[in-house]
């Protein structure tokens, strides 16, 4: 289900993913290609940083949105091996995520557990 039904009536919506789950999809690999340049304040990315080799590099990109929610999967069973290594590409902990975040000029202005390991944040540009 898009994110896009949750959304207020008359809400831009832009989806973006690696295969196109609609007409409207814009596909990039984001491994392979710096993210487009898009003319709005705000982002959702979840379930995507996972599968991500720089993320770094990505965070840095994402410095275009005031403000992202976005998710990322810390628990350690995960960082351990099974989707990690048929799938995930990183395996950040709770503490070394929220470093990465910091580190790429974002204030985390709130954070909660989904479910075991997985994480919500919402952040913005720091001032």
């Amino acid at each position: 289900m898009s994110i896009s039904a949750f959304l207020p009536a008359h809400t831009l919506y832009i989806g973006c993913d690696h295969v196109a789950r609609d007409l409207d999809t814009i596909v990039i690999d984001l491994n392979e290609a710096s993210l487009p340049l898009f003319d709005v304040a705000d982002a959702v990315m979840l379930g995507v940083l996972e599968y991500i080799d720089d993320v770094p590099a990505l965070l840095a990109q994402l410095q275009q949105f005031e403000r992202i929610t976005l998710s990322y999967c810390t628990h350690a069973f995960w960082r351990s091996g099974t989707k990690r290594t048929r799938y995930w590409r990183n395996a950040y902990s709770a503490r070394q995520f929220k470093a990465l975040l910091r580190a790429a000029g974002f204030e985390i202005v709130r954070q909660r557990y989904l479910r075991v390991g997985e994480m919500l944040f919402q952040i913005k540009r720091a001032a």
